[in-house]
Formats: C-alpha cells, structure tokens, sequence
C-alpha cells in the first residue's frame, strides 16, 4: 500500500489470466453464456425488462384494442360462409384499425432492437466480470445510437441486394418459362437458391457489426468490413454455434410457450373477451420471453471475443474487468 501523498503510480493490476482470454471450444461457448445468463439472472431480467416491458403492454394494447374493435361475430357461425355485407363491415372496420395495428408493430419491432442492443454491453460486463447496471448499459446504447441505425440500413441494403437478385431470377425464369426454354426455368430455380445462399452468408460474415460498434467504438461501415474480416476463414465454425445457441434458446423459452398457450386456450372462443383475456398472457410471454433471448446474445459476444483470440487480435480489456 502507498503512503498518503505519494506521487507514485498505483502498481499494475495483474494480468487476466482465464478461460475469458482463451480459445474456447463451441459446447464451451455455449455453456458459458448459458452459465453467465443464469447466476446474473435477476440484474438481467432488471437491465432487460425495463424497456421490455414498456414496449410489450404498448404493441399488446394497440393489437388487443384492434382485434376487439373488429366484427369477429360474423364467422361464429358454424359452416355458414359470411354474407358480402359482412365481410364488407369486417374489412372496413379492419381499415379503421391498420393505423393502431401498425403503431403496435412499430413499437414491437424497435423494442426488439433496442433489447438486441442492449444485451450486447450487458454481455461483455458478464464476460469479463464487471458491474452489471442499468445505466451503463442503456447509455452505452444511446451513445452509439446513430452509428447503429446506419450499421442497419448498411446491411438491409446488402440484403436488399440478395433480394433484387432474387426477384431478377424470378423475371429471367418467368420469361424463360413462357418461351418454352426448360433450361432457362432451370437456371432461374437455381439462381434463386444461389442468391438466398448469398444472403445467408452475407448476414453471418456482418453479424459482428453490433459488437464493434457499441464495445469498441467504430463507425458503421468500419463495424461491418470489421465483422466481415473476422468472420472470414470461420463461417462454419460461426454459423454452427449460432445454431447452438438457437437450439438452447428455443428449449428454454419452450416452457414458456407451454404454458402461455395453456392459458391462452382458457380464453373463451367468441366475442372481443379473447383479446381481453390474452392481452396479460402476451405482455408476460413477450417479457420473459426477451429475459430469456439475452443468453443467445451473451453467447455471441463470447464468441465474438473468442474468435479474435484464435485470430490473434490484440484488444484491451479494462481495469474493471478485473474480478
């Protein structure tokens, strides 16, 4: 310990010597996030269901007051096909309610943004041991927000580029077809399935954009040429702990699905009372649903820093890290 006063620079703090900094096996991968995502459970249901929360009782309320607002009358009768008077008032009272089911959808699908998001620093302070709180995670979002949304629209216009290759085959194939060229119809089937391939790999080589962006600090078109550098000579490797993740993610929410639709299939079967009766159903599966998805993206920040280990970056891990 120093004496009060001295001028000396605080000694060193060892170096971090652990699993964290090692290579690790996919199934180690994997089990770690698992582990990390159940000893902090409660400090990550806290991070998550704040905002969480909010965003599922706001999109369920708007797609609960729609679905009621609607004549679903006309269809309780058994075997009896709605009369075009009716279906008329169905289909006008469904316009009257596009605005309110989109805000709904709106809502739902930033949330799931903003939670994606969030769970990245959140994921990077388990990993290396540091605090977890509410602030810092949102704030390290908020700071980076603008970066983020252009890192987005970046990698939907890669997509988008997928998705015109697609519909270009379609036209040669359609016009293939119609000039009796069975070769041509061939090419384009085969075209389609080369440009969905495209996509697929495109989406894992910049599935890092997020990690560089919010926990190293880079710009949008740097995150993604950076994900796509790392991720090159690995997309195997990527894509098979991806799937990993995605088995153990869909076998813990399945109880929760379970018993959501348990108590949905209370709910009585005519009138607007189903929306009514769900509405608390879908708020508290939304939620817990979205505490439960933060493990797949604690396990992608794991891999994320586990691939650059076995690639030999250099990268700084901060004093806090320490335990």
């Amino acid at each position: 310990m120093q004496p009060p006063g001295s001028s000396l620079p605080p000694p060193p703090l060892p170096p971090l010597e652990d699993s964290r900094l090692e290579p690790l096996a996919a199934s180690d991968i994997v089990g770690r996030a698992v582990g990390l995502w159940w000893r902090n459970l409660w400090p990550i249901s806290g991070v998550i269901g704040i905002a969480a929360v909010p965003v599922e009782v706001i999109s369920t309320l708007a797609f609960v007051r729609a679905g009621a607002a609607l004549p679903w009358d006309i269809f309780s009768t058994p075997g009896a096909e709605p009369s075009p008077q009716e279906m008329q008032r169905f289909l006008e009272a469904l316009v009257r309610e596009v605005p309110l089911m989109a805000i709904g959808f709106l809502v739902g699908i930033l949330g799931f943004f903003v939670l994606q998001a969030v769970a990245i620093p959140l994921a990077a302070d388990l990993h290396f041991g540091r605090p977890v709180t509410i602030g810092r995670a949102y704030r390290q979002v908020f700071n980076r927000v603008w970066p983020l949304i252009g890192a987005y629209l970046l990698q939907f216009l890669i997509v988008l580029g997928a998705i015109a290759a697609i519909v270009a085959v379609f036209v040669v194939a359609a016009i293939g077809g119609g000039a009796g060229s069975a070769l041509l119809v061939l090419a384009g089937v085969l075209g389609i399935f080369a440009a969905i391939g495209y996509g697929v790999y495109a989406a894992v080589r910049v599935s890092f954009f997020s990690q560089y962006i919010l926990l190293e600090g880079q710009g949008p078109w740097g995150a993604l040429k950076a994900s796509w550098r790392l991720v090159g000579g690995t997309w195997w490797r990527v894509v098979g702990v991806f799937i990993l993740l995605a088995i153990v993610n869909f076998v813990l929410n399945l109880p929760i699905l379970i018993i959501s639709g348990m108590f949905t299939d209370m709910a009585p079967s005519e009138g607007p009372t189903p929306f009514t009766f769900n509405g608390p159903v879908m708020v508290v599966t939304g939620v817990l649903g979205a505490i439960v998805s933060a493990m797949a993206t604690i396990g992608a920040v794991v891999l994320f820093y586990d691939v650059r280990v076995r690639k030999g970056e250099v990268f700084t891990v901060a004093p806090e890290a320490h335990p």
